[in-house]
């Protein structure tokens, strides 16, 4: 049994590529191939939420669901704000679409953010479909990248307000940024070192811009991979609890889960036991398959 949470593909370093966007194309780009929202790109998921806390959250304390990453939370400190877990069934700011599982949040209309870091979703899909001000992609997470976040807003003026703080702020080095990567694992030093590159480093660089621009051409084929690999994993856990891939438009808006959902541990796969935490705050335990880690093996 393995209680280990790391569930995603290991992060790679891409080749760069001599690209034609600029960081405003690009945004326009994925403006272009999604719906309900407007994009503003960042060096990393976790800076662009410390500000947009830091911009648009009035409140001194931020409610976030339970069993939040470090990430999130050092987002919020470095914001300003002091953190909050409320009780299940109480609101909250932030929301959990965990494991690229989404749900109607009928019980809280009015969410500042959907964390949606490791949400893969189809061409075409629409972001902020929880009455959320704010929601944000990891492509670390979804695309296996080893940089880079998109913080959607259902506000136009909000994505504005967001680029144009972000382009004061300095961009990353991208030499210093993958040597930092290799070694942030290390031990705590070098993780806080690289940790805080990102937080004080917002702003993509020309070759990040390159490599994300070819990964938004390539999203269709990686998109077409996930599903082949899901369909499989499905098969081979013969879950009951993890909808087939045709019934994933429906109920989970396109978005292909990065795990499966098992009744009981699976003989020769690896199975973990974690928490899954619902977008009321509650918590179950669950068996998990992470067949994408389980992809990287064979």
């Amino acid at each position: 049994m393995n209680l280990d949470g790391d569930v995603w593909i290991r992060p790679r370093t891409r080749i760069p590529c001599r690209g034609k966007r600029s960081e405003e194309q690009l945004e326009k780009s994925f403006q272009e191939n999604f719906t309900g929202g407007f994009p503003v790109l960042y060096s990393s998921a976790r800076a662009g939420i410390m500000l947009i806390l830091r911009l648009f959250h009035r409140q001194r304390t931020v409610s976030i669901f339970p069993y939040a990453s470090q990430c999130v939370v050092k987002a919020a400190m470095l914001a300003g704000k002091f953190v909050h877990t409320p009780l299940p069934l109480q609101k909250r700011d932030l929301v959990f679409n965990q494991w690229g599982l989404h749900q109607i949040h009928i019980e809280n209309s009015e969410i500042f953010l959907e964390d949606s870091a490791d949400s893969l979703y189809p061409i075409g899909g629409s972001v902020c479909k929880a009455n959320s001000r704010f929601e944000v992609w990891s492509f670390p997470k979804i695309l296996g990248t080893t940089f880079g976040g998109v913080v959607w807003c259902k506000s136009e003026s909000d994505a504005c307000a967001l680029r144009e703080i972000r382009n004061r702020l300095p961009r990353q080095n991208f030499l210093y940024h993958t040597v930092l990567s290799v070694f942030k694992s290390i031990n705590k030093i070098t993780y806080r070192v690289w940790e805080n590159y990102l937080f004080s480093h917002p702003s993509l660089n020309k070759v990040q811009i390159d490599i994300l621009s070819k990964e938004l051409d390539e999203w269709s084929k990686t998109y077409e991979r996930r599903r082949i690999d899901y369909e499989e994993a499905v098969l081979r856990v013969s879950s009951r609890n993890s909808p087939r891939f045709s019934e994933l438009q429906s109920s989970n808006f396109g978005v292909i889960p990065i795990v499966i959902e098992c009744e009981s541990q699976v003989p020769h796969l690896t199975t973990k036991v974690l928490n899954r935490v619902y977008p009321n705050g509650r918590v179950e335990r669950k068996f998990i398959y992470a067949y994408q880690k389980e992809r990287r093996k064979r």
